[in-house]
Order: C-alpha cells, then sequence, then structure tokens
C-alpha cells in the first residue's frame, strides 16, 4: 500500500525521486514524473513535489542532479573537481558554482559532508595559507540539512522567534533567509504547515 505525498518525509521524497532519476538515467521532467505514476502510485505527483521543495529545480539540487540530465557519481564528480584544479587551480566554493560545466558547490557539500572534504577526497593539496579558511568556512550546511535541522527544531519546540535560532542550535536566521528568501518559504519547504495568523503573531517583519 502506498503512501499519499503529504505522507511521506522530506527524506522519503528524495530518495524515491532519486531512484526513480537512476531508472531513467537522467534528471526527471514533468512528463517522466506523470508517465511514471500511470503505472508506479508510489511516485508521488510533480505538484507535491514542487509544493514540497518549492520547485522541481530545488529538489534536482538536493539530489545532486544537473540541469543537463545528468547525475554524477561520486567518483566522476571527484575526477571533475580534480581536473577543475588542473586548470584553475585551487578550486573555492564560488568558482565552482559560477562553473555551468560544474555540479553546484553546495551537491559536493551534501555528497561529501563539506567541501574541504570532497577537496581530500579528490587529492587536491591544500595550501598552508588555505588551511585556516577551509575550516573555518568550508563546512557550511546544505539547504537539505538547513531544512531537516529546522525541522526537528520546530516539531520539538513549535515555532520560534527569528532571534532565538541560535539558543536552538540553528545557523543564524540570516543564513535561512539568505537561502530561502523568507522564515515563511525555509517552513514550507522543510514540510511544516503554519498558519498565517500565527506566523503574523510574532511580529517577524519578514518577507512571508
Amino acid at each position: 500500500m502506498c503512501k499519499m505525498g503529504n505522507k511521506y518525509t522530506n527524506e522519503e521524497l528524495i530518495e524515491l525521486y532519486k531512484k526513480f532519476a537512476l531508472k531513467l538515467g537522467r534528471t526527471p521532467l514533468q512528463k517522466d514524473i506523470n508517465e511514471e505514476r500511470k503505472t508506479d502510485k508510489t511516485l508521488p505527483s510533480s505538484p507535491v513535489l514542487s509544493r514540497r521543495f518549492g520547485g522541481l529545480t530545488n529538489l534536482n539540487n538536493l539530489c545532486g542532479l544537473e540541469m543537463h540530465y545528468k547525475y554524477y557519481t561520486d567518483e566522476e564528480m571527484l575526477v571533475l573537481l580534480y581536473d577543475f584544479y588542473l586548470i584553475h587551480g585551487f578550486p573555492t566554493k564560488k568558482m565552482i558554482s559560477m562553473d555551468n560545466s560544474m555540479p553546484h558547490a553546495e551537491v559536493y557539500c551534501k555528497r561529501f559532508g563539506s567541501f574541504k572534504d570532497a577537496i581530500i577526497k579528490a587529492n587536491i593539496p591544500i595550501p598552508k595559507h588555505k588551511e585556516g579558511r577551509l575550516n573555518d568556512n568550508f563546512c557550511e550546511l546544505t539547504k537539505e540539512q538547513l531544512l531537516h535541522q529546522l525541522e526537528i527544531v520546530i516539531k520539538e519546540n513549535g515555532i520560534i522567534q527569528t532571534n532565538k535560532f541560535k539558543e536552538y542550535g540553528l545557523k543564524s536566521f540570516r543564513v535561512y533567509r539568505n537561502r530561502f528568501g523568507s522564515y515563511k518559504s525555509a517552513l514550507q519547504l522543510a514540510g511544516i504547515e503554519i498558519q498565517d495568523d500565527i506566523m503574523r503573531k510574532f511580529s517577524l517583519n519578514l518577507k512571508i
């Protein structure tokens, strides 16, 4: 018996979507999802996926699927990173993210735990003057990790004030606003339904 779309956790939806992408051998299109659901109802509909993750593009990024309809294995991603290093020198997250021929830096963070770990696994030597910066900045959480942490905190404590984020072990609200645009958007992407009147009670001065 299959679950309804809203009964899946974000993690379950991501795993189902990744398995479907591997079956296709490329990034799924909306028509692929619609066609698959004719015979397999375990795959949630594209409206459900879009609503949960703010669009299929966001879901593709979380799954490590590229716009060029290419799913990179871990080994392929490390080879690409090493080749990038040979051509352009020591890679930074900004350099990688600006190169359309490369997987986004956030995909490397998701796959390998951090961008620094990806560099190490790709056997790229780290210059001494870069070590401190790597330790400080290269372990930035992916969007999926940020949403997962927010989901846990909200489910355990209810909605919290933005100036209390760090008290609950979250990244600062500014990080969430920069990544997701607003508190409400972050909550929606985390699969948390909060009524607008409850949001207004907090007087968050947010773009919601």
